[in-house]
């Protein structure tokens, strides 16, 4: 499929795969499920299938994320430097940059500044 269809379903599994945990799958349970069962004793369809997918994830999918979120990094990276050789110039970069403290010693936040190389 071409990248700008594809870009941000794949850009949003790959930060999905990194970020996926045990922790967040039960916690997604108890915040959003656990309630409706408490209160009317069941789950609507939609819900039900959220359920399974919790449970598919906890008996394989959490096995196999850093195997998923190795192979999208790549993907993207590959799609990200064709598209920016297309352009004739580098990646857009952010910079985080450091501002000297000021004289009265006052805590300074640091600027972010979008540039392109």
């Amino acid at each position: 499929m071409p990248w700008d269809v594809v870009q941000d379903s794949s850009k949003a599994t790959y930060a999905s795969a990194r970020l996926s945990s045990r922790a967040d799958e039960l916690s997604f349970v108890k915040d959003e499920l656990d309630p409706t069962v408490e209160k009317s004793g069941a789950l609507d369809n939609l819900q039900v299938w959220d359920l399974i997918a919790v449970r598919n994830d906890l008996n394989s999918g959490l096995e196999l994320s850093p195997a998923l979120a190795a192979v999208l990094k790549q993907y993207i990276a590959s799609h990200h430097a064709a598209c920016c050789a297309d352009r004739g110039h580098a990646a857009n970069t952010l910079i985080l940059k450091r501002k000297p403290a000021n004289a009265a010693g006052d805590p300074v936040l640091p600027a972010i500044s979008l540039m392109r190389s």
